[in-house]
């Protein structure tokens, strides 16, 4: 028989927790064909002798959200074996978003990822507002390896909410009823689930605000650096799960938290809150 491609004589570590072995490796078209002593010719051959061969890896949690427009090399994973990537973590991301907020969510990945606001900004073209038509833009880009995404919590409520978002406002029943469509919308378009963070130190790049509001939050995290729009605990009530996506097989709601100090004072409040709304059984 004859194969696509033939890899041989590799030291094969398959992840599935057993001891590495030698083994050749037959794929034809998409999928892997056969392991262990491979009699067929490939089309194309590799000899792998002195090589580990492993299943490609999965890096759950990056911020590949821009480069990923821009380029079609998403080092330096693809340089390290991953050959799948996660957006949109910690909630940040660039979809949705209108003309206008542009700038805000270039702010927001500046403040919380340090990626330069002067590489977003020339980098990204915008050809997108909602989170299905930011899918369809990646999708119609070649790029070395694969990637999935979550709906950042960050864009989700500015696009919402606008300012009142921004200025990090309570979201009313009617804010909470869009955020919930629109998330049943990127899930049902291919979002992976929905991603926040309550990271104190996630905080958007200054950016020059001088409104009211802007200026009481900025005194009240004691900094020059604005609180990012997910910061506050009425916000993270979107993500109630049950009637977002009724529909939907599987999706994941991740959330990154800060690590709670131990303590009497903290200890017995915080972390039932976290373990609920993480959906986690027990704390650890």
């Amino acid at each position: 028989m004859t194969y696509d491609l033939v890899i041989r004589n590799g030291l094969v570590i398959d992840g599935a927790g057993g001891e590495p072995f030698r083994a050749d490796i037959a794929i034809e078209g998409d999928r892997i064909a056969a392991i262990g002593a491979v009699s067929g010719e490939g089309h194309e051959e590799i000899d792998a002798a002195g090589r580990i061969v492993t299943p490609g890896f999965v890096d759950i949690h990056t911020h590949y959200d821009g480069q990923a427009i821009w380029s079609e090399r998403l080092n330096p994973s693809s340089s390290h074996g991953v050959t799948t990537v996660v957006m949109g973590n910690c909630g940040v991301g660039f979809a949705p978003c209108r003309p206008a907020d542009h700038q805000t969510l270039i702010d927001v990945m500046e403040g919380v990822e340090d990626i330069p606001g002067i590489v977003m900004a020339e980098g990204l073209d915008w050809s997108w507002e909602t989170f299905p038509e930011y899918l369809d833009a990646l999708e119609a880009r070649r790029r070395d390896i694969d990637v999935a995404a979550f709906l950042g919590h960050a864009p989700l409520r500015v696009y919402v909410m606008g300012q009142r978002g921004i200025d990090r406002e309570p979201a009313t029943a009617a804010d909470l009823a869009e955020m919930r469509r629109l998330t049943r919308e990127a899930v049902e378009a291919g979002a992976l689930g929905v991603a926040s963070s309550r990271i104190f130190v996630h905080r958007m790049k200054d950016g020059g605000g001088t409104s009211p509001a802007q200026t009481r939050r900025r005194k009240s995290c004691g900094g020059s650096r604005l609180a990012w729009p997910t910061r506050m605990p009425a916000s993270s009530r979107w993500c109630s799960t049950s009637p977002v996506c009724p529909g939907a097989r599987r999706w994941i709601a991740s959330s990154t938290w800060p690590r709670v100090p131990a303590g009497p004072s903290r200890s017995a409040s915080a972390r039932p809150m976290r373990g609920r709304r993480s959906g986690r059984r027990r704390w650890r």
